[in-house]
């Protein structure tokens, strides 16, 4: 009977200290999230965000650019003197690089969700000394709905008595990272020149967009933008 109670107090025992190790191991698990998380996090978001728009700007790169260029993408009237003083930006053919762009870094992103790759917990823990040291901690990007596009016009000065004249492409992509413990979602935004012409003299009045059958003035009051005004 004694031998019984003996086994069954060390029976107990054991199973009492099975029980106080894992909750020790969740312990230390939860400290070290809680405490190496916001780093980690931090790491990881850039890694990410890096991942993230070399992917952009390669895809642009490859899809847009060479189309772009193809394009007559603004036109330029000029007067008796020389001077513009009409900018015709062709609209249809904007829309359609931009449309081009978003269905090519869609497509592209798709395949991140099967993109993992890992990085050395020294590295994600910011620590020179100890950035090829540790275990590898796996990383996983995942899309996060649409990629946006906006097409915008931009003057700046370009030098004495000229002035630049910008069609830009700003593609804003939403990816979330996934690291052991932690989630967060990365905003991507690049911007892609169009088309870019330098003006001299006087900016034109008017601008036409290609969409309707008026003109549209830069300035109220249609008085022109002196060299090197937005």
């Amino acid at each position: 009977m004694r031998r019984f109670r003996r086994r069954r107090l060390r029976l107990h025992r054991k199973v009492w200290l099975l029980w106080a190790a894992l909750a020790a191991g969740w312990l230390g698990i939860w400290l070290a999230g809680r405490s190496l998380g916001p780093v980690v996090g931090t790491v990881a978001e850039m890694e990410t965000r890096a991942a993230a728009l070399e992917l952009v700007n390669r895809v642009v790169a490859e899809e847009v650019v060479g189309a772009a260029a193809g394009e007559d993408l603004v036109r330029y009237k000029t007067d008796g003197a020389g001077n513009v003083t009409l900018l015709q930006v062709n609209t249809p053919a904007v829309n359609r690089l931009a449309a081009r762009a978003v269905t090519a870094v869609e497509r592209e992103l798709r395949g991140l969700t099967a993109r993992r790759f890992t990085l050395p917990l020294g590295e994600l823990l910011g620590s020179p000394f100890l950035a090829h040291l540790g275990p590898r901690v796996p990383i996983q990007l995942k899309p996060v709905g649409a990629v946006t596009a906006r097409v915008r016009q931009q003057f700046d000065a370009a030098g004495f008595n000229q002035t630049r004249h910008q069609v830009l492409l700003d593609l804003e992509v939403r990816v979330r990272v996934v690291v052991p413990l932690i989630t967060r979602e990365v905003q991507v935004t690049t911007t892609l020149p169009l088309a870019e012409t330098v003006i001299a003299g006087r900016v034109p009045a008017q601008l036409w967009l290609g969409a309707g059958p008026g003109t549209v003035p830069i300035l109220p009051g249609g008085g022109g933008v002196p060299p090197g005004g937005s």
